[in-house]
Order: structure tokens, then sequence, then C-alpha cells
């Protein structure tokens, strides 16, 4: 994964800090391990929120834009952008099914962004209670780089010396995303709840009648329903019904 050196400042940082992500392509992965899931990529210069430390990894805060799941039940939509959690200890999961990662657990009257619907499942912008792991080697203190935020973006407690972190050759990289392209025609069904009518599934359907559902913080589907399209972007992992597995979108074109 790579040789990290690092001064004595830097592994005494005092927890939260900021880090920058120094090479492309970085994994954020759902344990302390390069065998568990990713729940998202990052690129060079996005800056993480760090919180813990456990070896060779560092515990993070999830991006704005990682996708986060959770059980429509357990959020009451006060508009069809936000909601509160209406439960104790509710499970935010990488996947819409109760086998996936558990990426944190909200308390009740949470307030969360709402960013779409899959099935029984609201898609919701990462909290500060939301967490993944990022490996120390492809990140180094914000302070010793040329990537950090402005002081109105980020307001960091850490008051340490400035920190120095020395990384060497990468000699494992990690895996490459499970990326795909495909063509297909979108429908889209809709369920009421309450007052609001909430789109609730997505479905791209390829000519060979081979069906998915989609998901995506970049696009309003509504806009494609019933028009065929080419879809970019990376299955989500952990996914329940193995006849429609889901696409997080990367990107979407028209064809007709």
């Amino acid at each position: 994964m790579g040789l990290l050196i690092v001064s004595p400042a830097f592994s005494q940082e005092k927890y939260p800090f900021y880090a920058a992500v120094v090479i492309d392509g970085v994994n954020v992965r759902t344990d302390s391990t390069i065998n568990s899931e990713v729940i998202i990529n990052l690129s060079k210069g996005d800056v993480v929120s760090v919180i813990k430390e456990f070896y060779d990894w560092y515990k993070i805060i999830l991006p704005k834009n990682a996708v986060c799941y959770v059980f429509s039940r357990y959020i009451s939509a006060s508009s069809q952008n936000s909601g509160a959690i209406n439960s104790e200890n509710v499970n935010v999961r990488m996947a819409p099914n109760t086998k996936s990662a558990i990426l944190g657990r909200l308390k009740k009257g949470t307030i969360v962004n709402i960013t779409n619907f899959a099935g029984d499942w609201y898609t919701i912008e990462p909290t500060n209670e939301t967490y993944g792991w990022i490996h120390k080697s492809v990140v180094k203190s914000a302070e010793d780089t040329n990537f950090i935020p402005q002081p109105a973006t980020i307001k960091s407690t850490n008051t340490s010396a400035t920190t120095a972190a020395i990384i060497t050759a990468q000699n494992k990289k990690e895996e490459p995303k499970n990326t795909l392209e495909i063509e297909g025609t979108v429908s889209g069904q809709k369920k009421s709840l309450g007052l609001f009518k909430k789109q609730l599934s997505y479905k791209l359907t390829t000519a060979d009648n081979k069906a998915y559902i989609l998901t995506t913080n970049k696009y309003k589907l509504n806009d494609y329903i019933n028009n065929k399209v080419r879809v970019k972007g990376r299955t989500v992992l952990g996914s329940s019904n193995p006849d429609y597995p889901t696409i997080e979108v990367e990107e979407i074109t028209k064809l007709n």
C-alpha cells in the first residue's frame, strides 16, 4: 500500500484534523482492511476530516458526495429534499438492503438531506455520523499540503505545530472501481407518501430485457423516463436482488 514516513508531530495529531488526498483514485472503505467494500473514490486534492486512527488506517467522516441509504419508514419527510429521523439508532447503509454495510447510526430527530429514492429506501447526503476508512499512505496533513481549504470552508480544531509527512512509492495500487457502460430505456414508478409524490425507483431495461435499478446524486432521473439512454457508472456492492442490480450513475446521455 506504500511506505509512509511521519514526523512525531504528524503521528500525534489531535482529532479531528483535516488531511488532503495526494493521489487520484483513492478508495474509501467500509472497514480498516484492503478487502473491505469500497464506498467511494477520492481525487487528489480532496480534503477529509479524520476522527480516529487504527494501525495504518484513518477513520474519516464520509464526503458529501458519497451515497447513503436509510429505510424510508425511519424518515419523516418534511419536503422532497429534507426529513427527520423518527427512531433511535437508525442504520445508514451502503446499499438499499439490510445485508449491506452499516456506515453509521443516526439519533432520533437528526435532520437529513434527501437526494433520491430507491424502492423502499431513501438516499441521503452523508452526515457527520457516517464514516469510512482510508489508508494513511494516501493522505497527508492538510497543514502540510497545497490543498488547504479556505477558513470559511472548514474550521479546524487542530492547533498542533506544522506537521510533515513524506510519501514514497505506492507499492500496491488500489483495485479499479467496478464500473460499466450500458444502454437501455429508463422507466419510473411513483408511490404516494402522505401529501408528497415520491419517486421511489428508476429502472433501466436493456434491449435483451436485463433490468437495473438506477441511483444518482448528479442527475434528475425524471428527465430521462421513457428515453433510451447510455449510462456510465458503478454497480453498488451488496445488492440483495441479483436480477435487479443497482447502478450508481456517474454519467447519463439521451440517445433519442
